[in-house]
């Protein structure tokens, strides 16, 4: 009896000692997770996908970010993280050891677009959307409300005001998953991040550098906010909202 009782209590030291040191592993590992709170050197992570990792969906981390390298990114954000595997039993979590953060999708803004850049669209039914000809590789559709004419040719004039978006594979074009990868907007009252097409050069840029994105392409006639794979430029007439989609295979349209 006494040498149960022994092997009970060393086995709960066991337990108590593992939870104090955290989940420890040699092997490198990742997780993606929703960007939840931002600090000065770190972010608090909520876990959407465990990966290679011993997390789990909804575990919140803090995540070292400190490193040289790391990408600008702002609250919302989807980011992947690869760690050393070591996660530190603290409240909340923490990891230490980062060897990478990329970002796999910009925060999800207020808006008044349908659609948002990167988002499934496989359950859309596009019959109820005016489709855009002329496109090779996806396709194109006006936004609900906008409606094309036709000149004396029978060629589609897009109206004065209106928002397009591109569907295509994502992120590579040999996917079969169906994505919106580019929205183009000429519609005054859209808005997102604050951003509409009414905002001066300066206004548009101090707002996508709250997003994360950092100035890419610009000159007097256009500017254009970029993050990662995804860019925002913007001209008098016009935004365009993109997300780089990859062609490994070397597809030709």
């Amino acid at each position: 009896m006494k040498n149960i009782f022994n092997t009970v209590i060393f086995a709960l030291f066991l337990i108590v000692f593992s939870s104090c040191e955290g989940i420890n592993s040699d092997k490198r590992q990742s997780f993606i997770g929703q960007v939840k709170e931002s600090y000065e050197s770190s972010c608090l992570v909520e876990v959407t996908d465990p990966q290679t990792s011993y997390l789990q969906i909804e575990d919140q981390v803090v995540v070292t970010t400190s490193f040289e390298g790391c990408p600008q990114y702002a609250i919302g954000d989807c980011i992947e993280v690869e760690f050393d595997g070591k996660v530190a039993e603290s409240y909340p979590m923490a990891i230490h050891n980062v060897f990478s953060v990329s970002i796999k999708g910009i925060a999800h803004p207020t808006t008044n677009l349908e659609f948002w850049i990167a988002e499934n669209v496989d359950n859309v039914d596009w019959s109820k959307y005016q489709k855009k000809y002329g496109m090779m590789g996806g396709q194109e559709y006006y936004g609900t409300g906008y409606v094309p004419t036709l000149d004396e040719y029978g060629q589609q004039v897009d109206p004065e005001y209106c928002v397009i978006y591109t569907v295509t594979s994502y992120p590579d074009y040999a996917d079969k998953t169906q994505h919106i990868t580019d929205i183009y907007i000429t519609d005054p009252q859209i808005e997102f991040y604050g951003i509409t097409l009414n905002s001066s050069f300066e206004e548009f840029e101090r707002l996508a550098q709250i997003q994360g994105f950092s100035r890419g392409d610009s000159n007097e006639y256009f500017i254009t906010m970029e993050k990662g794979k995804y860019s925002i430029s913007k001209t008098r007439k016009d935004i365009r909202i993109r997300v780089e989609v990859e062609n490994k295979t070397g597809m030709i349209f």
